[in-house]
């Protein structure tokens, strides 16, 4: 029964974050493109700090080009919301952003 905690738990971060986001977006910084540069410049690194505490391995080239590749779809996925999230409220914003799996699903039946 742990796992309700969690779910519970993990909505509750993310309402915090979104929040977080709008009061950032709408008090501190207005342009919303500047905002997600800073967010992928701050995760960059953050990873590569966390990197000296892990056992690591370079991996192949194969797959820092998919991870490359994520990354842009991740950044140019966000915009959007970010924009969004910008003009409205979140939790307007959230109920349709919970609502990506199901678009997900409907796409990969109607194209794949």
């Amino acid at each position: 029964m742990f796992w309700v905690v969690l779910a519970v738990s993990a909505n509750l971060v993310w309402a915090f974050v979104s929040i977080g986001d709008k009061y950032i977006i709408s008090k501190k910084m207005k342009d919303p493109y500047v905002y997600m540069v800073w967010f992928a410049i701050v995760g960059a690194l953050m990873s590569s700090f966390i990197l000296f505490f892990i056992d690591f391995s370079i991996p192949g080239l194969n797959t820092i080009l998919w991870l490359a590749l994520s990354s842009a779809l991740y950044f140019y996925g966000g915009l959007p919301y970010i924009r969004a999230l910008q003009i409205e409220g979140p939790t307007r914003i959230n109920i349709w952003w919970n609502l990506v799996p199901v678009y997900s699903l409907i796409a990969g039946w109607l194209f794949f």
